[in-house]
Parts: C-alpha cells; structure tokens; sequence
C-alpha cells in the first residue's frame, strides 16, 4: 500500500528538518530493517512524538501509529491525523465504554500488516525523560500474537530501535538512532505453551533487546546522581555510535570518575564567526519559540518536540519576512537572494562543523 503524497511529503519534509534541527542525526543498523513483510517497530520512549518522527524518518518502511485517541475527538483533525497513518488506542481516561473500540484498531492493525504495512508501538506506553528504561506493557505483544493466531504462516517480526540522546531538550542536540536484530515472532513463541507464557516470553525478549541498545541508567533511586556522574565524566565523540558506547562506558564506572576527552577548543573559536551570524539572524524566531514553549508547554518531554515541530513549519515563513525586510531596507534583490540562501547555509554548516 503506498502513502499518500501528504505522507511522503511530510517525511521528505521532516528529515530535511531533522537535520538542521540536530547538530548530528546518526543511524546505525538501517540495513537490520527488512525491506518487505509486516513488521512492529518498538523503542525506548524519552522525547514525546519527535521519537516516531526519528523512527519513521531513519528508514524506507512508512509505519503506522497508535495515539491517544483524545486528539480524534474533531472531524478535521481525525481526517488529518488518518492520512498521516495514526491510529486512536482509548485509555480508561477516555470513559470505559470506549475501550471496546481498541479491539476495532487492532484488528485494524492486523488487517494492515497483513498487506505488509508496518505498526510502530513504544511498549513503555508514555515518554519519559531520563536515560533510563521502564517496565513494558504487553500491548504490542498482544498485537504480534493477534496477528500470529490470524495468519501463523505469515512471518511477523519485531525491529528494536535504541533511541539515545546527548541532551533532551535543546536544539543542535546529537541522537543515535540504535536498530538491533529483528526478533521472529514465530521463533519466540514456539518456546512456549500458554497464552501468557507467550506473552510474557515476547515482552522479556524485546525488553532485552532495546536494552542492548539505549543507556539504561539504574537503580532509579540513584538517577540523579548517575546522571550527574555521565555528564561530568562524558567523553566527547563526534563518531556517535563512539558516543554511545562511551557513555554506557562511564555509566558502568559510577562512581568512579573517567579522563574526559574535551572538546575542539581551536574549532569552537573558529566557528565563532558563523555562531554570531546565526544567532543574530536567527535570534528572533528562537526567541519566540522559547517564550511560546516556556508558556503554554507544561510537560518537560514535549519540549524538543513542540520546538521541531513550530521550527520545522515556521522557519520558511520566517525566511520569507525576515528577507523581505532585508530587501525593503538594501533595495538590491541579488543581495538580498544571498542574503536569503546565506540563512539555511549557515544554520546547515554551523551544526555540523560544531560536532568536530
């Protein structure tokens, strides 16, 4: 089944804007992703909608996602969030009546990978910041063995994705993109007898997988403290498939303190330059957002994402006006198409170069 052009175009989109929004966006593992057959994608969940956003954007497959279902609630957004392949999952929050509605979505689901379409789930069930991992719900098992008892000569698997970031909220951040082994259903299954025996045996399998490929600070009576330890033992890495595994490294030596390797100190004056620029001509728009963020968002872990998502759709507007003052004020178009094109360049060579 093919997506629509709003699809496409939205992901095309969004991974231009992925890359400016991050001063390094790495995948490691895209080939582990099967290019065909149906397939759950699962992760580790600390950043709000902008994890499905990376998930989606660091592969070929174009999954689908269950959300909750209160963002259905008008006939516009319903029809809007339909084409961009969300689905409703109900909540005892939503009135207990509704969650009979769930046993429709997933069959819906079913009938979905059965035309080898993909279903992208966080087992944890909410975001969370910390780097660390909470316990799975079973809802994407129950999903994998619905489809198992409906078609048990269809391969299913399971593609974990380990998300890690070297900071939550902040703009030029760096992320890893972390895709293990996909897990056979089938495979996992076989070794037991009951219903729960393989449900219980489909979550213990993924939770060790993800595991394997995210940071996973514990015990959670000392997170703060371990956290403090990475941060001020990290070693910088611009490689960050290095990053990651030096920092499960200094995680694992707490509270031993490590050499840190710092950062290009002669770069970071070179960039000065190019740093200014992008502050002055960006300054008002990332001022605003702030200020907008700081107002109305009042879960922590929605921060990064609501600030991709207002740069992502605002930022060709705000290049619109911001050069259309320019040319009121120089009067030469060719200066001020420079000026224009000098905007996306700048913000492009500044996080990348910064990452050296």
């Amino acid at each position: 089944m093919n997506p629509s052009f709003t699809y496409r175009f939205l992901k095309s989109y969004c991974s231009l804007g992925l890359r400016f929004y991050y001063q390094q966006w790495q995948v490691k593992g895209k080939e582990k992703i099967p290019t065909q057959g149906p397939l759950i994608f699962i992760a580790n969940h600390q950043n709000a909608f902008i994890d499905a956003i990376l998930m989606t954007c660091s592969g070929s497959r174009n999954p689908y996602y269950l959300t909750r279902a209160g963002v259905f609630n008008k006939p516009w957004a319903a029809k809007l969030l339909s084409i961009l392949h969300l689905k409703p999952i109900y909540r005892f929050r939503d009135g207990f009546g509704t969650l009979k509605n769930n046993d429709i979505i997933l069959q819906d689901c079913v009938d979905l990978m059965k035309k080898d379409e993909v279903i992208l789930l966080f087992p944890e069930a909410n975001h969370n910041e910390p780097w660390s991992m909470r316990n799975f719900q079973k809802g994407f098992a129950r999903l994998a063995l619905m489809f198992n008892s409906q078609h048990p000569d269809v391969p299913l698997r399971i593609v974990p994705f380990g998300i890690h970031y070297t900071e939550h909220h902040g703009f030029n951040a760096r992320v890893l993109l972390n895709i293990g082994d996909s897990l056979s259903v089938n495979s996992i299954i076989a070794k037991a007898e009951t219903e729960r025996e393989k449900l219980d045996l489909l979550v213990e399998e993924a939770y060790k997988a993800i595991k394997s490929l995210a940071l996973d600070l514990k015990p959670e009576s000392e997170y703060l403290e371990r956290k403090q330890h990475l941060i001020s033992n990290r070693e910088y890495h611009s490689d960050m498939i290095k990053q990651f595994d030096a920092d499960c490294k200094v995680a694992a030596q707490y509270p031993e303190k490590s050499d840190v390797k710092k950062p290009n100190t002669v770069l970071s004056i070179l960039l000065l330059p190019i740093q200014l620029y992008v502050y002055l001509s960006h300054g008002l728009q990332y001022w605003w957002i702030k200020a907008l963020i700081k107002n109305k968002i009042k879960d922590p872990q929605f921060i990064s994402s609501v600030k991709f998502a207002l740069g992502v759709f605002t930022t060709p507007v705000y290049y619109g006006l911001i050069s259309l003052l320019f040319y009121l004020i120089t009067k030469d178009s060719k200066l001020t198409f420079l000026f224009l094109a000098s905007l996306p360049l700048s913000l492009l060579t500044y996080t990348k170069l910064k990452r050296n």
